[in-house]
């Protein structure tokens, strides 16, 4: 390999002109097919297919079909809003004006209906039974006492003080809810009105996280009716009334995220054409999630919503590119070079994000960030090798470009190899857009590599500048390097103590590390997906659906009529509503009230009447066709076996009668899944127990979301730690000393531990695109180890002590490191300003690990090797044969070292 590099004419001749040539030709097809590039975001794609909680999914969606539901609501709505009926039959119209991805539009007053007429229901017990559903207790609404109105300011300011003594934050006083005339015209036309009344009152308060049903809206609702002024009580009543808001649920077919857009963008439409105002609408549900998340994710690249100066707001990831030139020219003083870097990055993120569509793959919240971990990697090894260059340069070498391949192929190639071992251990991991990335990045490491020391010598080739002499401000550098390396060596415990106590401390916060896998804590708050999430979370409904199925077996439906078996899902159901996580459910026990059983004196003719209306209620439920139905209740069509799911074993069989409870429950607030969950499953196994034949499932979102966020964790323990395992190999081999091997690792698992454990210490959750980066940084700072290694053991085997074989190393790769780390950190860190948390996460978190790793190779390593780990890595290189050598040359070293002979190659090798 090394005599491959050596052939003096091999950058001279024709073979790098070709070699751009291929290069230049490639980039229009490489971005004709970049442009196919499609975002998708669907959560419940990213388990395996064979995962316990992916097949309880999948199984359930084949029975009662994918809930992939858009619940739409405005500021102003109520239960009886006239609006909510027009919208609904436009979103429901056919030919022309029809919208493709609508499967079902389901209104509140249509529910209603289905249980008051079709089912006799006391219309009470009906609004009831859907709010939390379908309408909400909205916020908390305030009457007045006439010397309340009389002093309004005074009042409303005492109101604010008086709740935030409560809540312990600041209140947002809103409007009161009105229902115009004609939406009484409209309900008074109703054979049976709707015994639906909003009670007077003069403003409504609302506070982050405000539920009727939380205590703490008890006490302030205590509170708030002592206040008074000069004796005068202020406030005549405060109160929850449900009704407003209300919301539609519109259900969507399986459609594409490149559809999802138009498909929203339709709904928004036909709302504002049945007369709500645009910046009244609210949205929420899981496609809303997925194309708000695909939309901030391309504003990462081009934000409109700012202005062209403001490019940390308008285009992070633009900038970011723009920053890394910016310090690469600043750093390597040269136009040219950092042009011909970031080129040669640039080509390798299209060459490995051209390969996502080419193999039917998708972009996704993980893959979004593969190119800044190749800008990255590429990055690093072509600024080894300029600086090789600039070197060879210094010294007249007559080709200065194979010299400098020739210095860097060994490092570049075991840190490309390291690296890719790195990435492929994510191959491990559970999530399969966590194995998509590490297969991309792998096969990234090796495409980086191509163009550290073929693609970027050939452009230097091409475009060879002027050999400029960089003698005055090498040997400024070499010298800054030197005393600095000796500093270190010379004060190495200090240096352990310090990193190890850095290290301990952050390592100790890992005991709060989080995991985040819930989308809508990827946005800000100020944004409006994640402020309509909240507005319904707090007035309306929990967006995330959670479902409970209850199956019979036959020798429970032959001792259990179908009231009977109506009443078991009505108990569960009841129980579930109650626990403070639910915000609402809703089953077929909703819509239907038993018959009374006849008492034991009853008549034959009653008992007969009875026994047939079981057999109707029966018939209509299994044997019709109304899709109302069968959304809650049929018979299975397909067996579900797991031997564990939620800690027991799961068993429904085909033709077994299945129950479905839809559960409500809250993504923004702080409710633990783990808790809800493990708490629902009890709470049913024992409304179920003595049921014999009856077995039970808890499915869903929520249980999705538990168990994605518990395979981030074990991805990210199990991918590193095989990571870190192969690559430690790797070291031991290289250095062919275990100890040392494993000692050579410190700095490598450093940055790693302190970055992580800093970010658990500041309750940060880690999300599915940070995640990776632990792996990434690994990569990353076996880069910078493996050049400083192999310049310390080549200043061994020409004969230096240990410690000039540091000065000798760090003045080698030190500018390098310094360079590649400050214009990847402070380019990855302008990825901050995207206002995708995913995105601003991941520049922040990989800009901290860049920098710890620099810390970790030019810092703590060269402690190491001036200590025990040099002594062994010293023991075992061999000394070259220096009869073999050319004539001596003298080597200076900064102050205070000694004079050394070496060869003029040797020369080179050893002195910038």
């Amino acid at each position: 390999m090394e005599r491959f590099f050596h052939i003096r004419d091999w950058w001279g001749n024709g073979l790098a002109l070709w070699v751009v040539v291929l290069l230049m030709l490639s980039i229009p097809v490489l971005a004709v097919v970049i442009k196919d590039v499609d975002l998708e975001n669907d959560v419940t794609n990213w388990l395996p297919s064979d995962d316990p909680e992916a097949v309880a999914l999948t199984w359930f969606t084949s029975q009662f079909e994918r809930d992939d539901r858009v619940l739409v609501s405005w500021d102003s709505s109520t239960l009886i809003d006239r609006r909510m009926q027009q919208f609904a039959e436009s979103l429901r119209e056919n030919g022309v004006n029809q919208i493709p991805a609508i499967r079902d539009v389901v209104t509140p007053r249509e529910v209603l209906d289905r249980m008051i007429e079709d089912n006799n229901v006391a219309p009470e017990d009906a609004i009831e039974r859907i709010t939390g559903i379908f309408i909400g207790h909205g916020f908390l609404k305030v009457q007045l006492t006439e010397a309340g109105r009389s002093q309004l300011e005074e009042t409303q300011k005492a109101i604010r003080a008086t709740t935030r003594g409560v809540v312990g934050e600041r209140i947002e006083i809103l409007s009161t809810v009105t229902v115009p005339d004609d939406d009484l015209e409209l309900e008074s036309e109703e054979e049976e009105p709707l015994p639906f009344e909003i009670p007077a009152h003069d403003f409504q308060i609302r506070w982050s996280g405000i539920s009727a049903t939380n205590p703490i809206a008890d006490t302030v609702i205590e509170q708030l009716s002592e206040l008074s002024l000069d004796g005068q009580n202020l406030v005549e009543r405060a109160f929850f009334a449900p009704g407003s808001p209300a919301a539609i649920a519109i259900s969507l077919n399986p459609i594409d995220d490149s559809d999802l857009n138009d498909a929203i963008t339709s709904i928004i439409d036909r709302a504002v054409k049945a007369g709500v105002p645009s910046d009244e609408i609210r949205l929420a549900g899981s496609p809303i999630s997925r194309a708000r998340l695909n939309q901030e994710a391309r504003r990462a690249i081009w934000n409109t919503d700012y202005a062209v100066w403001n490019l940390y707001k308008r285009t992070p990831i633009l900038l970011s590119a723009v920053v890394g030139v910016v310090v690469s020219f600043l750093l390597l003083k040269s136009l040219r070079l950092s042009l011909l870097v970031t080129a040669s990055s640039m080509f390798t993120c299209m060459v490995v994000v051209a390969l996502i569509p080419l193999t039917g793959k998708s972009l996704n919240m993980v893959l979004i960030v593969l190119p800044d971990l190749l800008l990255v990697l590429t990055t690093s090894g072509a600024i080894h090798v300029a600086n090789y260059w600039k070197n060879a340069v210094m010294h007249d070498e007559p080709h200065p470009i194979a010299t400098a391949v020739k210095m860097a192929w060994k490092p570049c190639v075991l840190a490309s190899v390291t690296t890719a071992i790195g990435m492929a251990s994510l191959l491990t991991a559970v999530l399969e857009p966590v194995r998509e990335f590490g297969l991309y990045a792998a096969v990234g490491c090796f495409a980086s590599l191509f163009m550290i020391l073929i693609g970027f010598p050939s452009l230097m080739s091409v475009w060879p500048g002027r050999k400029q002499k960089f003698s005055e401000h090498a040997d400024k550098e070499a010298t800054v390097w030197g005393h600095f390396a000796r500093f270190i060596v010379h004060h190495r415990i200090t240096v352990y103590t310090a990193c190890l106590l850095l290290f301990v401390f952050s390592v100790y916060g890992l005991r709060w590390f989080q995991t985040e896998t819930k989308v809508i804590r990827y946005f800000p708050p100020e944004t409006r997906v994640s402020q309509d999430y909240h507005y319904l979370e707090e007035g309306l409904t929990g967006i995330v659906p959670l479902d409970i199925v209850i199956s019979f077996r036959p020798e429970l439906v032959d001792r259990l009529d179908i009231d009977e078996r109506i009443e078991v899902v009505r108990r569960v159901e009841n129980e579930v509503a109650k626990h403070p996580g639910v915000s609402g459910t809703l089953s077929l026990a909703d819509f239907r009230d038993p018959f009374k059983k006849p008492s034991e004196n009853a008549s034959s003719a009653v008992r007969i009447r009875y026994k047939r209306g079981l057999q109707r209620k029966e018939e209509v439920i299994f044997e019709g066709d109304e899709p109302s139905i069968q959304e809650f209740a049929r018979k299975a069509t397909v067996k579900l076996e797991l031997p564990s799911l939620g800690g027991r074993p799961v068993d429904i069989h085909a033709n077994e009668e299945i129950w479905r409870i839809r559960v409500q429950t809250v993504v923004t607030g702080d409710v633990d899944y783990s808790v809800l969950t493990s708490e629902l499953n009890t709470l049913v196994a024992e409304q179920l127990q003595g049921e014999d034949g009856a077995d039970y499932l808890v499915t869903g979102m929520v249980p999705l979301f538990l168990r994605t966020q518990q395979a981030v964790l074990e991805s990210l323990i199990n991918s590193f730690a095989l990571a870190f395992g192969v690559i430690a190999i790797v070291m031991i081999g290289v250095l062919r000393n275990p100890i040392s091997g494993v000692l050579a690792m410190l700095p490598n698992l450093f940055p790693v531990g302190v970055v992580f454990g800093l970010v658990a210490w500041m309750g940060i959750p880690v999300d599915i695109g940070t995640m990776i980066t632990a792996s990434v940084a690994l990569g990353i700072a076996i880069d910078g180890t493996l050049h400083l290694l192999t310049w310390f053991q080549d200043g061994i085997r020409q004969g230096c002590s240990r410690e000039d074989s540091i000065v000798l190393a760090l003045q080698h790769s030190g500018p390098a490191m310094w360079q590649t780390s400050a214009s990847i950190a402070l380019g990855i860190v302008m990825l901050s300003g995207a206002e995708l948390l995913l995105i601003s996460r991941f520049g922040l978190l990989m800009a901290g690990l860049v920098g710890m790793a620099l810390i970790a190779d030019v810092i703590l390593l060269p402690a190491l090797l001036g200590g025990m780990m040099g002594k062994i890595i010293e023991k075992h290189t061999k000394p070259v044969d220096k009869k073999s050598t050319d004539s001596p040359a003298t080597i200076e070293f900064p102050t205070g070292a000694n004079s050394k002979t070496t060869s003029p190659t040797e020369h080179r090798h050893a002195s910038l």
